[in-house]
């Protein structure tokens, strides 16, 4: 599936996974929650990774 036109725009501008899934599901769409991933994810969406510490290794 591929979103177009204004959909597309809203759920690019959605800042959580649950604003997708309203915004895809009053547009008549259903998806699973693998579907619902892959867009939010596609957003960057995920949740923030914490960055490794580096300062405690000797090189």
């Amino acid at each position: 599936m591929k979103l177009t036109g204004e959909l597309k725009d809203k759920v690019g501008k959605a800042e959580t996974k649950e604003q997708v899934r309203d915004l895809i599901s009053k547009a008549g769409i259903e998806l699973n929650d693998e579907e619902l991933d892959n867009i939010a994810g596609g957003l960057g969406l995920r949740a923030p990774q914490k960055a490794p510490d580096c300062t405690s290794q000797s090189f």
